[in-house]
């Protein structure tokens, strides 16, 4: 099953919508038992539907695995500090990152995928579009009126970025997260705070929320630096 990791395109949104909603069937059929009932064809065309309309966030926000053949087994949606969320998230659901930070808002493999390897090619491809857009933004800002003499040989700069996430206490994924370096720092309630806890317990279940946070340290190479080009 030889494939790769890549930003979401046009030509695989139906294999998206399909993977995510093949993911997400056991919560799909426990939750419309509260909210009311939905087919695997409508909740398709939802997804479906949800990534065209706001085609401008999905297109820089969700990496999928697409095998050889282009089949769509997983994706990932990871968001910046300067981005906005998932809008089909509810707003409790919603986290509002911090400088540095890249939160995975949602992770989902068929099926038919699990434990072949999917989930962790997406979790790394989330780390390396961390490092990439969140230290370039870091560094942006710290090269700004840092030096005033000319040619100032900067041999190494550490940007201190870190990627998080919320996920269920009884999500059995947590084992797969601690072994790529996550670490629990606490209950997650979301943005609603308790209040949220209380309806995911009482109403659909949910036993609460882990938020967890691995932090990511990357060295950019050396270069110069001149008043002159400042």
């Amino acid at each position: 099953m030889e494939g790769h990791v890549q930003l979401l395109d046009e030509e695989s949104l139906q294999g998206y919508a399909e993977a995510i909603s093949d993911a997400f069937a056991n919560k799909r059929d426990r939750w419309c038992g509260w909210c009311g009932s939905t087919t695997r064809n409508s909740d398709i065309a939802e997804i479906k539907g949800t990534a065209k309309r706001y085609w401008p966030i999905y297109s820089q926000q969700v990496g999928i695995y697409k095998t050889q053949d282009g089949r769509v087994l997983g994706a990932i949606i990871v968001k910046l500090h300067d981005q906005p969320a998932d809008p089909s998230l509810p707003p409790c659901m919603k986290h509002n990152c911090t400088q540095g930070e890249c939160y995975v808002e949602q992770i989902g493999v068929s099926a038919d995928a699990r434990g072949r390897g999917v989930g962790k090619k997406l979790m790394e491809w989330a780390d390396s579009f961390a490092v990439q857009k969140n230290c370039n933004r870091l560094a942006n800002k710290l090269f700004i009126h840092s030096f005033t003499f000319s040619h100032m040989k900067i041999c190494h700069m550490l940007c201190s970025i870190r990627i998080t996430l919320a996920v269920s206490r009884s999500n059995r994924a947590i084992r797969l997260y601690e072994r790529q370096g996550y670490v629990n720092k606490g209950d997650s309630c979301g943005s609603c705070g308790p209040v949220c806890c209380v309806v995911w317990q009482c109403f659909i279940g949910e036993p609460g929320f882990n938020f967890m946070e691995k932090p990511l340290i990357v060295k950019r190479p050396s270069l110069s630096v001149s008043t002159q080009e400042m």
